[in-house]
């Protein structure tokens, strides 16, 4: 099975108005990250975690809220 990498704004009462999540599929349980303030803190952490892409492009607009589902991108990264 393919590991697939999603990343994305989500609408917050933070300064910026969003935070960065990273959502990862395919080895297990899908995982999603704890919210950071900062896109490239959020990079880093799943680079931790074991992403080893190229950096993502980020989204144009936060999502209102966590996805409960897989959010449809115009690019997955694995």
């Amino acid at each position: 099975m393919t590991t697939s990498w999603q990343f994305f704004a989500v609408s917050a009462p933070t300064r910026s108005g969003f935070t960065w999540h990273w959502h990862r599929i395919g080895t297990g349980a899908p995982v999603t990250s704890v919210p950071f303030n900062f896109y490239f803190d959020c990079v880093s952490d799943a680079r931790k975690k074991g992403y080893a892409g190229q950096l993502p492009t980020g989204p144009k607009v936060p999502l209102p809220r966590l996805p409960t589902a897989p959010v449809r991108t115009i690019g997955v990264w694995r």
